[in-house]
């Protein structure tokens, strides 16, 4: 549509060059003939030379219309008054209707600036179905744990063993944790280096992960605060595709997310975050900015909360 658009807008153009050639000519003619005629009047040569174009232009207009005009002298051929005025009154509208091509083009101009957004807006949203698929091949959900259990009983001032106790409270807040996410479909859990490790294949259940695991912890802090037990988690996401290697590319980052030590906060990247924000049914969860860290040549890092 817009190679139409300009395709008539130069034909407008070059009609316009064609209007401004008539009109010089047209004024051209009325000015030797006006001059002629007027020396004719007066006796002089001076225009002479133009007395076969002035012929022929008498012969037209007397052809179609004869005039003879009174004067002191007697009677003359007013045909190529009549010329003169015409010409002018052409050049006048021929000048009114350069006015109205313009702004024909200035309306196509409108049309070719709607035409391109239009394409530009068909062309964005293209390129954005296709980042879109890109992105949902992100399937799978790894996130790791670590929790670190303190006495509250034990301090300078009363002493006793900062480790007694650790091993265990930990141990029982891992089943704890465990069993809340095994109702969970999909869902596999597995503990190693000290650390559980959630993965989930399918991403539109996310919700439902971190869900479980944000009430999971929470329901245990409450616990272990009664039995005067401190508990703080250490939580990491990612999502990845189901050809990537978890243990060499997914697994490391989520550790490097844990050695920021944001107490009982769900950490991601920015990949997660891009995933999630084209999730269609974002209820309970939002993603917020923390911060760029030096990960891997610095990475934006963003916290999983609850919606207010």
């Amino acid at each position: 549509m817009i190679f139409v658009y300009n395709l008539f807008t130069n034909l407008l153009r070059l009609l316009l060059n064609i209007v401004f050639i008539i009109q010089i000519a047209l004024l051209i003619l009325v000015f030797i003939t006006a001059a002629y005629w007027f020396c004719d009047l007066v006796g002089s040569p001076a225009f002479s030379f133009a007395t076969p174009l002035v012929e022929n232009i008498t012969n037209v207009m007397s052809s179609i219309y004869s005039k003879d005009i009174e004067t002191s002298g007697g009677y003359i051929d007013g045909t190529l008054l009549l010329f003169d005025t015409l010409s002018l009154v052409i050049v006048f509208l021929l000048a009114k209707s350069k006015y109205y091509i313009h702004k024909v083009i200035e309306n196509i101009g409108y049309l070719i600036i709607d035409c391109k957004r239009r394409n530009e807006e068909k062309f964005n949203k293209g390129l954005k179905e296709e980042s879109d698929a890109l992105i949902r091949r992100y399937k799978k959900v790894a996130m790791i744990i670590e929790l670190e259990a303190n006495n509250m009983t034990v301090n300078s001032v009363w002493g006793g063993d900062d480790k007694q106790g650790v091993k265990e409270k930990q141990e029982e807040a891992y089943n704890i944790l465990s069993s809340a996410l095994k109702t969970l479909e999909g869902c596999r859990i597995a503990e190693t280096d000290g650390k559980l490790v959630i993965l989930l294949d399918d991403f539109d259940k996310v919700d439902n992960l971190i869900y479980f695991v944000q009430q999971a912890t929470s329901r245990i802090n409450e616990n272990m605060k009664k039995n005067r037990w401190q508990v703080f988690f250490y939580m990491a996401a990612d999502v990845y595709y189901a050809t990537t290697d978890f243990k060499k590319e997914v697994y490391p980052a989520l550790e490097e997310l844990l050695k920021l030590k944001y107490k009982n906060e769900i950490l991601c990247f920015g990949n997660f975050n891009i995933r999630y924000s084209i999730k269609p049914d974002q209820v309970y969860h939002t993603i917020s900015l923390k911060g760029t860290y030096d990960i891997n040549g610095g990475s934006d890092v963003y916290s999983i909360v609850k919606k207010d």
